[in-house]
C-alpha cells in the first residue's frame, strides 16, 4: 500500500471541510493563542503527506497562514509523542522555521476528532536530494549553525513552562550513543525479526553498532549539548529565494523529533555517502567533509568562544550517520515489505550504500549483494 492511500482519509476533501469548521467555531486553535480569530473565514489545503503525518495549510481571509500537521498513524505508532515539539520550537530561531501556535494531544478532546499540533507557516517548496548544489549545501550548513546557537545543559526532550522547568528533563554530563544504538536495534529485533533477521541487515546492524563503539569515549566527552532538529533530511527543508542576491534560503519543518542533542546528529541526516529515496543529498567524499567545514566555520563565526573540536565533530557525525542510516534502512525495508512504491525503490540504493560504507566492519561473506 502507498502512503498517500493509507493516508487518503486525513488528507480528503470532507477532512478538510471538518478543520474549516473547526477553525470557524473557534476551538482548533483557542482564541487569543494568535489573534488569528479576526476572520474566520479560511482555506486549507494539503500541502504534504509524510511518514506518519499529513499537513494541512490553513490559509484565513485575513492574518498569518497556519500548518495543522494531523497524524495519520496510529498514536503508538509514532515514532515521537505528539506535540513535545511544541515546547523545542520556542527556541528556533523564526528565520529558522516556525513558531508553535497550538496542540491537541487527546482525541476525546478534539474539535477534529484526531490529535493535532498547529505552527505557523513556512513558505517555500522541498527539492529532491539531485537538485540540491553545493550553493544549497551552504546554505544549509550556515543555517544548521543558527538553528544549533542556543546551548543547553544537557540532553533529551524539553519540556513546557519557563526555561527552567524545560530544561528540568534532561540527562546531565557525557550521554552514551551505544545506549541509544542498542536500545534501537533491540527493539527492532524484538517487533521485526523478519526485517533484522536477513543476513545482510543482520551483519549491517553489527557492523553499525561496532563503529558506534569506537566513537563511544568521544561521545562521552561531549558536555553541553545545542537545540537539533532531529530528523533533519531533505524532505524537512523548505527553499525560497528572498529577492536579496544572496541565492536559495533554506528553513525547517516538522520538529516532531527536535530536542537538545549533539549538533553532530543534524550535520550527519542531511545526506552523504549513504543516500536513497527523497531523504538524503547524494554527496561524494569531498562534498562531504566540504559541508562538514563549512557548518564549522558557520558556527565559529556565531559563537566564537565555543569549543568546537573538528574530529571530534567528524567522528559523533559517522557514527550517527552508521546509525541514523541503519535504521533508516530498517524502516524502509519494512515499508517496502507492505508494497510501498517509494521505499520499494530507494530500498537497493539505501542497502547498496549501506554496505559499501560499512564494509570495513562487515563479515568477508557479506557485500552489497548479501551474506553467505
Amino acid at each position: 500500500m502507498s502512503t498517500l492511500g493509507t493516508a487518503s482519509p486525513v488528507a480528503s476533501p470532507a477532512f478538510g471541510q471538518r478543520l474549516l469548521a473547526a477553525w470557524r467555531d473557534g476551538t482548533l486553535v483557542p482564541d487569543g493563542a494568535d489573534g488569528a480569530h479576526s476572520a474566520r473565514e479560511a482555506q486549507a489545503v494539503v500541502t504534504g503527506v509524510g511518514e506518519s503525518f499529513v499537513a494541512w495549510r490553513l490559509t484565513p481571509a485575513h492574518g498569518e497562514r497556519l500548518v495543522v500537521r494531523v497524524p495519520w498513524r496510529p498514536l503508538d505508532d509514532l515514532a515521537q509523542p505528539l506535540g513535545e515539539e511544541i515546547a523545542a520550537l520556542g527556541h528556533v530561531d523564526p528565520a529558522v522555521g516556525p513558531r508553535p501556535v497550538a496542540a491537541c494531544t487527546d482525541p476525546g478532546r478534539s474539535p477534529i476528532e484526531l490529535p493535532y499540533v498547529v505552527t505557523s507557516y513556512v513558505p517555500g517548496r522541498v527539492l529532491a536530494p539531485r537538485r540540491w548544489t553545493s550553493a544549497h549545501l551552504a546554505a544549509h550548513a550556515r543555517t544548521l549553525a543558527v538553528l544549533h546557537r542556543p546551548v543547553l545543559p544537557g540532553r533529551g526532550r524539553l519540556l513546557p513552562g519557563t526555561r527552567a522547568e524545560q530544561e528540568e528533563g534532561l540527562v546531565r554530563g557525557p550521554f552514551s550513543i551505544l545506549a541509544e544504538v542498542d536500545g534501537a536495534f533491540s527493539w527492532w529485533r524484538e517487533h521485526h525479526p523478519e526485517v533484522t533477521g536477513e543476513p545482510l541487515t543482520a551483519g549491517l546492524l553489527d557492523a553499525a553498532r561496532a563503529v558506534c563503539a569506537a566513537a563511544e569515549p568521544v561521545a562521552a566527552r561531549l558536555d553541553s549539548f545545542t537545540l537539533a532538529h532531529g530528523d533533519l533530511c531533505a524532505t524537512n527543508v523548505v527553499w525560497e529565494d528572498d529577492g536579496s542576491g544572496a541565492g536559495p534560503v533554506p528553513r525547517y519543518i516538522d520538529f516532531e523529533w527536535a530536542q537538545a542533542d549533539d549538533p553532530a546528529r543534524d550535520v550527519a541526516i542531511i545526506g552523504g555517502p549513504v543516500h536513497g529515496g527523497p531523504w538524503y543529498v547524494p554527496m561524494d567524499a569531498e562534498a562531504h567533509e566540504g559541508f562538514l567545514l563549512a557548518y564549522v566555520d558557520a558556527a565559529r563565526a556565531l559563537a566564537p568562544d565555543r569549543a568546537l573540536d573538528v574530529d571530534e565533530l567528524r567522528i559523533r557525525r559517522d557514527a550517527w550517520e552508521a546509525y541514523e542510516r541503519t535504521a533508516m534502512y530498517l524502516h524502509v525495508s519494512r515499508r517496502a515489505a507492505d508494497g510501498d512504491p517509494v521505499h520499494a525503490a530507494a530500498l537497493p540504493v539505501l542497502r547498496d550504500g549501506l554496505a559499501r560504507r560499512l564494509s570495513g566492519e562487515l563479515p568477508d561473506s557479506c557485500g552489497a549483494g548479501g551474506c553467505g
